[in-house]
C-alpha cells in the first residue's frame, strides 16, 4: 500500500514498519501496475470472451476475432436439436441465442411432441 496521501492510504507496512511502496514510482508498484494493466488490456480487447461487457459481447463490430464456442458447447446444441445435424463447429455462434433457444425448448406448452 503506498504511503498515506493521495493517491494511498498508508495501512500496509512491512515487519519492520516500513511502507511497502513510497511512491506510485516505486519500480515494485510499476511492475504490479503494468501486470494488471496488462491483464485488464487482454481480458477487454483480446480475449474475446462471449461474456465480456460490450452491447454485442459475442461478435460486436468492435471485436477483434470471431468468437467459436467450444466444440463440447456445440455438440451438446445439436444434441438437443438446437442446431442442425450439420452444423459446421468452426463458425462463430451467438451462444445468447443459442441458450436462449435451448432453455425455450423446455418450456412445457401441454402438447406432446
Amino acid at each position: 500500500m503506498l504511503t498515506d496521501g493521495p493517491k494511498g492510504r498508508g495501512i500496509c507496512e512491512t515487519a519492520s514498519g516500513k511502507k511497502v511502496f513510497e511512491s506510485v514510482n516505486d519500480p515494485d508498484y510499476q511492475a504490479i501496475l503494468r501486470g494488471i494493466q496488462r491483464g485488464r488490456r487482454y481480458i477487454l480487447k483480446e480475449d474475446n470472451r462471449y461474456s465480456m461487457l460490450t452491447p454485442s459481447p459475442n461478435n460486436g463490430p468492435d471485436c477483434p476475432t470471431q468468437f467459436v464456442p467450444r466444440w463440447a458447447y456445440l455438440r451438446e446444441m445439436i444434441r438437443y436439436g438446437i442446431l442442425p445435424i450439420d452444423a459446421d463447429l468452426s463458425v462463430s455462434y451467438d451462444t445468447y441465442e443459442l441458450d436462449q433457444k435451448y432453455w425455450k425448448s423446455l418450456w412445457h406448452t401441454g402438447n406432446p411432441k
